[in-house]
C-alpha cells in the first residue's frame, strides 16, 4: 500500500511541475513577426532528424542534401496553420505556449507517412510512446522551456 501512496505522491508532484512549466510558457508574449521566426527555428530543431541523408531531386534527378524549405514544407505548413488556430489568427498575442501547442499538435495529429488513417494513427501512437514523435515532443518542450529562462 505504501508503494501506491508513494507512486501517487510522485505523480501529483510531476503534474504540479508540468502545470508550472506550461504556465511559464504562457507568460512570454511575442509580436506576430517574432513569433513566426521563433516558431520556424523551433520547427527546424524539432524536425532536424528528418533532414539527415540525401534525397533525389524531382527536377534535376540528382541526389542532394535535404533542406527544411524543400523537404519539410508539409510539416511547416501544418505547424504554421496550427499556430494560426492557436492564436486565433493573431487576435491573441502569441506565446511560447501557443508555439509548443502548434508543434505538439503536428506531431500528435498530422505526422503520418501511411495513407491509411487507422493504420497511421496506430503507427503515430507507437511513435509517440516509444519513438521519434515522442522524442521530438520532449526535445521541443525542453527548447520552449529554455526560452522561459
Amino acid at each position: 500500500m505504501s508503494q501506491f501512496v508513494e507512486f501517487l505522491k510522485h505523480q501529483r508532484e510531476d503534474l504540479k511541475n508540468s502545470i508550472e512549466e506550461l504556465r511559464a510558457m504562457a507568460r512570454y508574449h511575442y509580436t506576430e513577426e517574432n513569433s513566426i521566426e521563433i516558431l520556424k527555428t523551433l520547427s527546424k530543431q524539432m524536425l532536424a532528424d528528418k533532414l539527415t541523408g540525401k534525397v533525389k531531386d524531382k527536377d534535376t534527378k540528382e541526389y542532394r542534401e535535404k533542406t527544411f524549405e524543400k523537404d519539410l514544407n508539409k510539416e511547416w505548413n501544418d505547424i504554421r496553420n496550427n499556430f494560426y488556430k492557436e492564436t486565433n489568427n493573431f487576435e491573441t498575442s502569441p506565446t511560447i505556449y501557443n508555439m509548443f501547442n502548434a508543434l505538439n499538435y503536428q506531431q500528435t495529429h498530422c505526422e503520418q507517412s501511411v495513407k491509411d488513417d487507422i493504420k497511421g494513427a496506430r503507427v503515430r501512437l507507437e511513435s509517440l510512446v516509444s519513438g521519434k514523435c515522442g522524442n521530438r515532443i520532449d526535445l521541443i518542450k525542453k527548447e520552449c522551456l529554455a526560452l522561459t529562462r
